[in-house]
């Protein structure tokens, strides 16, 4: 049976006070409902395809368990230059950040 190929992003999800503060800021700015669908987030992965779910979801799973919570020190807020109104806010460089995406990075390039 052949598989079907499917799009994923990897996102971490932002929790507490950034989240409320960035949820204000999408307010004032009356950013489009669609722009918001999976909430306030960090994208660790860009788009990528995989026909293979249940591998994907058993090494991700391996690799985020071995990385205790973490906190991050949130930049300024911008926009993107395009025609919607799509906000961000920088993520200050962290060590566990980077070898959490390396470690992400890895798995995903060999897919």
């Amino acid at each position: 049976m052949k598989r079907e190929r499917r799009s994923f992003l990897l996102a971490l999800m932002i929790e507490g006070e950034a989240r409320d503060r960035l949820t204000s800021i999408q307010n004032t700015f009356r950013v489009p409902a669609w722009t918001s669908r999976i909430g306030p987030h960090i994208t660790l992965e860009q788009p990528f395809t995989t026909d293979d779910v249940w591998r994907l979801s058993r090494q991700l799973t391996l690799v985020t368990r071995s990385f205790p919570r973490f906190e991050l020190e949130l930049g300024r807020v911008e926009q993107f230059n395009n025609a919607c109104v799509v906000i961000y806010q920088q993520v200050k460089p962290s060590e566990t950040l980077t070898r959490l995406y390396r470690a992400v990075d890895i798995l995903i390039s060999n897919k």
